[in-house]
């Protein structure tokens, strides 16, 4: 038994002997990554820009109380960026035309308001109705000052809704626009510009609405807001410009006191 007993333990030590070597020594760091490595992944392109299109969209429901929604398109990062800073340009320029700080009071005027995302729509651009406003396809090919343009466009069709009762009409204000600024409808129904814009400049009619008051004062607005977008062509006169900087001082003044005006049971 002895005999047995040492031949099992001498073709054991000769199995280890064989095993030792031919395995490759191995130190504690090629253990590591066996027991207890891991594999570090990466977002994707897209997943870092969907995270940063969500930070952007919520940054301006936070700051503007405005929603970016998706309908029957997407909005892309791109896009949300621009409206971002279109909004903060707008928001400066409130304040230089005002002369005084107006953030509040533009903040103010267009809270509540929901921005869709729509597909193409033949070649419309944007559109506002009851507190929203739907941007196409058409608006999203845009460059940056375009894009700019046509969202202070519809912003001036959303501030002319905003006397209105649920804010589903638009007519107020660019009524009162209008009337001020020497347009009128003429015998035939038809909307007319009236003596106090500019006319023709270098052979060639000014790029201007002029199809009703609430798109006059619409586009007065946006070219108010956003002066670079097409300036050469896009001359709206003192008249409309003066209209437009009292229209804006007349708001920022009566959001200060709105703002001011203490909560119903606050001292």
């Amino acid at each position: 038994m002895a005999g047995v007993k040492w031949l099992r333990m001498s073709l054991l030590a000769a199995w280890l002997i064989i095993v030792l070597s031919v395995t490759p020594a191995m130190s504690a760091n090629d253990v590591a990554p066996v027991m207890f490595g891991y594999v570090e992944v990466l977002p994707s392109d897209a997943a870092r820009s969907e995270a940063l299109k969500v930070e952007a969209i919520q940054s301006i429901a936070q700051r503007y109380r405005i929603t970016l929604a998706d309908r029957t398109g997407r909005w892309s990062l791109d896009e949300v960026l621009s409206v971002q800073r279109a909004l903060a340009a707008m928001e400066s320029r409130f304040a230089e035309l005002a002369d005084r700080d107006a953030g509040r009071a533009f903040r103010l005027l267009f809270q509540e308001v929901t921005f869709y995302r729509d597909q193409a729509y033949r070649n419309n651009i944007a559109y506002a109705i009851g507190g929203t406003i739907g941007f196409y396809d058409t608006w999203a090919r845009l460059d940056e000052m375009a894009r700019a343009f046509y969202l202070a466009h519809e912003l001036g069709h959303i501030w002319d809704t905003r006397t209105s009762a649920l804010h589903l009409t638009m007519g107020e204000i660019s009524q009162a626009f209008a009337a001020n600024v020497g347009a009128f409808v003429d015998e035939k129904g038809r909307y007319q510009l009236g003596g106090e814009f500019p006319g023709w400049a270098a052979s060639r009619a000014l790029r201007h609405r002029s199809d009703s008051a609430a798109e006059d004062w619409a586009e007065s607005l946006a070219a108010v807001m956003v002066p670079e977008f097409e300036s050469s062509v896009r001359h709206i006169g003192r008249a409309r410009f003066t209209e437009v900087q009292r229209r804006v001082n007349e708001w920022v003044t009566y959001a200060e006191t709105r703002i001011r005006r203490p909560a119903r049971g606050v001292e």
